[in-house]
């Protein structure tokens, strides 16, 4: 009994003198500065914020145009706000033609909130110039596919009749 007051006396000793420690400030500290400034937009091809239009601001002059005779284009909550449809409708972003040429890699972030119910429709599409309404090589991006799951796929080769069927998840 004796050794366990004891124990218990040490133990809340040396709790005090480490939270007693812990409140001292620092002796030496370390100062550390960056030795060059972050640049944010350095090697980025274009960015787009797509809070009230679709210019580029990373100084690249890039800008994005929503297409002519679109009808469900719009900004609010700083967001864009694209209303969809069949593949007919006009209703979309287009990025620069070539703005990906001679790209070996290319990162694409974005925030999407899908607002539709499951089908086969893309949030975000890229791809080669289409022949016959078919691209033969793109990057497809479907929020929710008819079974309900997020889609993205790429093509890796060229198949202008059927080009999802190269599709690679």
């Amino acid at each position: 009994m004796r050794k366990e007051k004891w124990m218990k006396k040490l133990i809340s000793l040396l709790m005090a003198v480490c939270l007693l420690l812990s409140s001292v400030p620092m002796l030496g500290t370390v100062s550390v500065q960056a030795s060059e400034e972050f640049q944010a937009y350095d090697n980025l091809l274009a960015h787009y914020p797509l809070e009230s239009d679709v210019k580029d601001v990373s100084g690249n002059d890039q800008d994005a145009v929503i297409t002519e005779g679109a009808s469900g284009v719009s900004f609010t909550g700083d967001a864009l706000n694209l209303a969809g449809g069949d593949k007919n409708s006009k209703n979309y972003v287009t990025l620069p033609d070539g703005l990906f040429d001679n790209q070996d890699t290319v990162t694409v972030s974005m925030w999407i909130n899908n607002n539709n119910t499951k089908g086969n429709y893309s949030a975000f599409f890229f791809g080669s110039t289409a022949v016959n309404n078919l691209p033969s090589n793109y990057f497809l991006l479907n929020p929710c596919s008819p079974s309900g799951n997020y889609k993205a796929v790429f093509t890796d080769s060229v198949n202008a009749g059927s080009p999802w069927s190269t599709e690679k998840e």
